[in-house]
């Protein structure tokens, strides 16, 4: 476990940055407006753009289906929904609110593909 005063604050942040950058799942987070301020490497290479290009466009552009929408509207977690997008991809996603000083600042979603999973699965059945 690292203590808080063992790294900088701006070593902190490269490693989570790090850390998030270099995961499988997909990672957004978005304002309170629906605009991604952190996508991660994943949820571009999922929505077939590039990083630079997602941050500051809001996610529907993206994700018309996200979860996240269903979070901005209700301020509520959305856990293991099952999204479909339009190109017959099948995801499953977790959102939760963003909360910074007891004020709601926007959502933060994890996604990972689970199509192949669900297509074996169809056909073991």
């Amino acid at each position: 476990m690292i203590k808080k005063t063992d790294l900088k604050v701006d070593e902190q942040l490269y490693m989570l940055l790090t850390v998030l950058d270099n995961l499988k799942e997909g990672v957004n987070v978005v304002d309170e407006n629906g605009k991604l301020i952190y996508v991660n490497k994943a949820s571009a290479c999922y929505a077939k753009s590039d990083v630079k290009d997602m941050i500051g466009e809001d996610i529907k552009k993206f994700y018309p289906k996200a979860a996240l929408l269903q979070l901005l509207k209700t301020r509520q977690s959305q856990n293991d929904v099952k999204v479909i997008h339009d190109d017959g991809r099948i995801y499953i996603v977790n959102a939760v609110p963003l909360i910074i000083n007891g004020q709601f600042k926007g959502g933060v979603a994890t996604f990972r593909d689970i199509t192949e999973i669900e297509r074996l699965s169809q056909k073991l059945e």
